[in-house]
């Protein structure tokens, strides 16, 4: 189909291959490696990373080696984003997402683990689905308009033979692209509590009221 258009019933089967898959999922901890393209940069930034996932909507995630960015949210509660270098960390209460979707920015941290077509949909408007060089090639945009401000569109790549999840592409509307690209995925496997969880000791805890 055209590039911008919207997809329709039957180009979205392989969406729903890719959520088939993940549906059963209850833990993940996935291994990524994130490049940041800048127009002010001949070379992309390259850092590794760790997403750590439990349904229904429980994550974790840390770019930098050591981590510099972590963002945490317990289901239902509310997402703490920490600046390591910084000591600062940005809490936004879980009734201020809800109300003004100041997460949806952080939606594709969890969306390779939708749990039914409905459900990827409230976060996600796909725009077209192309086979490309081995991959299902899945172009969208975030339906919360304050998020797409911000992010103008989100590229989700699935593996032509098994429809997994293997790289994301985010196009940012300053002109800079980021790409997660998985290296590893481990499933089902235990996750202790305080991995969804922050130590605020030492930090300068910043309460988002918006």
């Amino acid at each position: 189909m055209l590039p911008g258009s919207i997809a329709g019933a039957d180009d979205l089967e392989p969406v729903r291959k890719w959520i088939k898959g993940q549906a059963g999922m209850k833990t993940a901890i996935v291994e990524f490696a994130q490049e940041r393209r800048l127009r002010t940069l001949r070379k992309p930034i390259v850092k590794e990373g760790t997403f750590w996932f439990q349904a229904p909507s429980s994550f974790r995630w840390e770019v930098g080696s050591p981590a510099e960015i972590i963002a945490v949210q317990k289901a239902k509660g509310d997402l703490f984003v920490v600046d390591q270098e910084k000591k600062r960390i940005d809490q936004y209460p879980y009734e201020v997402i809800l109300k003004k979707g100041s997460s949806k920015g952080l939606s594709f941290l969890e969306a390779g683990f939708p749990r039914d077509l409905e459900d990827f949909q409230k976060n996600f408007k796909v725009l077209s689905v192309e086979e490309k060089q081995g991959f299902t090639e899945v172009q969208t945009r975030l339906t919360d308009r304050r998020a797409s401000l911000g992010c103008r569109k989100i590229v989700f790549f699935l593996d032509l033979k098994t429809s997994e999840l293997r790289h994301v592409h985010l196009y940012f509307r300053d002109g800079s692209i980021m790409t997660n690209r998985f290296k590893s995925m481990k499933v089902n496997q235990s996750i202790s509590p305080d991995k969804f969880s922050v130590k605020t000791d030492g930090y300068e805890v910043v309460k988002k009221k918006r």
